[in-house]
């Protein structure tokens, strides 16, 4: 069960996530640990554990480390690895692209 002051960081905690996060946002606090998850869509979950609340009082310090993981992780998960994916299918197409000027001129009638 959290005390008041807990849950009083959850609420505020809550209220700056979402103002900058889009998704299901739930925030918890157990043992002395907060555990924040984001469920931001079908396959995108993320979740975050925090060990020392006291250091960081300020609940905009909270929501920044917050929201630079989450970003991290949605570029790591979406963005780099369909980048790969897309260049790993490309090079196992094994085609000649050398082009020379008259088929450029061409292409670009």
């Amino acid at each position: 069960m959290l005390n008041k002051k807990e849950y009083l960081l959850c609420v505020e905690l809550h209220k700056e996530l979402k103002r900058r996060i889009t998704g299901k946002i739930f925030i918890t606090i157990n043992e002395g640990t907060l555990i924040v998850n984001i469920i931001a869509g079908k396959n995108m979950h993320y979740t975050r554990n925090i060990n020392d609340i006291p250091r960081m009082v300020e609940i905009d310090n909270v929501a920044d480390e917050i929201e630079y993981g989450y970003r991290r992780y949605i570029n790591e998960q979406y963005f780099v690895k369909k980048e790969v994916e897309i260049w790993k299918n490309i090079s196992n197409l094994d085609l000649d692209f050398t082009l020379d000027m008259r088929s450029l001129k061409h292409l670009m009638k």
